[in-house]
């Protein structure tokens, strides 16, 4: 039976740091050959150590890069460690995990962006997400857009710009996968509140619904039947969120017989008032003048 001989931890902690140190294309080359022939394990935990003990720019940016061509989930672990903590060189740590694929990626740039207390990590983790064109970042760089100069409230704007048009982000939104109808419609309305400008020569602010009219009749857009959805449930809020009276429409009361020219042989129903008899008397001014009347004879018993 053969037996694996495993590599001494020295031996990868070298390759690693000559491959830092090394200002020759060549010799990077060389190196990196040398090291994705040891085991992909070892490899990995091997940058890890060389990117946390790197004493200058270059090697930690070497090293995290590498990092995230290796992927895995030890390797984005460390990555997102890095780009939480890292003080030295916070926007090279958040640039690395971007490029890293993995899927815990964007979760970690969206939380950077939203809960991180250092300003430069969320500034860049508002561009690394705009790089990334994640759908998922639209709302929290709207949001943070709304700000102003508080914290990266003019980094929020122009992550947006670089992500593209507002008619291309909210193509992003809509064929995101993980959204619902409701959730679009409340990512489009964020752009809006946002102030994000369509058109070239004639700058108009982005409408949700026309937007949505406009994305349902075209019938080459990719996204379209999620724009008829979001279509649909936009009009449907706006028809739901009405004021509506207590007294349900489909009961059928019978008329007083006193007080109203009504028969009480008639049925109406609780929406609806007798003949002759008007809304402004059980309207709120109705309330007011007797009110008033009862000041005024107060007054004048006085």
């Amino acid at each position: 039976m053969m037996e694996t001989r495993e590599t001494p931890q020295s031996e990868i902690d070298v390759l690693v740091a000559a491959m830092l140190a090394t200002d020759s294309s060549h010799s990077l080359r060389r190196a990196r050959r040398e090291l994705e022939a040891h085991p992909r394990d070892e490899a990995v935990q091997g940058l890890i150590r060389g990117m946390r003990h790197a004493s200058h720019q270059k090697a930690f940016d070497r090293a995290a890069k590498l990092l995230a061509e290796y992927g895995g989930d030890e390797a984005a672990e460390a990555l997102a460690r890095e780009a939480r903590t890292q003080r030295q060189y916070p926007r090279l740590a958040v640039r690395a995990l971007a490029l890293c694929d993995h899927p815990r990626v964007v979760p970690e740039l969206l939380d950077i962006l939203e809960f991180s207390t250092r300003i430069k990590q969320r500034r860049a983790a508002a561009f690394a997400l705009a790089r990334l064109r994640a759908p998922l970042a639209v709302e929290p760089l709207c949001k943070a857009s709304t700000m102003g100069r508080k914290w990266i409230g003019q980094e929020a704007v122009e992550a947006l710009h670089v992500m593209g048009r507002p008619d291309q982000i909210a193509r992003l939104v809509l064929g995101e996968e993980t959204y619902a109808a409701a959730d679009r419609v409340r990512v489009l309305h964020a752009m809006a509140c946002a102030g994000l400008c369509e058109g070239f020569w004639r700058r108009q602010l982005f409408d949700v619904k026309r937007f949505l009219h406009r994305e349902s009749q075209d019938a080459r857009s990719p996204v379209r039947d999620q724009a008829v959805a979001a279509a649909e449930f936009l009009t449907m809020q706006s028809t739901l969120l009405r004021g509506l009276e207590e007294s349900r429409s489909d009961t059928l009361l019978r008329a007083a017989s006193g007080g109203s020219e009504s028969s009480p042989d008639s049925l109406l129903r609780a929406s609806e008032l007798a003949p002759g008899e008007g809304r402004g008397s059980r309207g709120p001014s109705a309330l007011v003048a007797a009110l008033w009347s009862f000041i005024l004879g107060l007054v004048g018993r006085r």
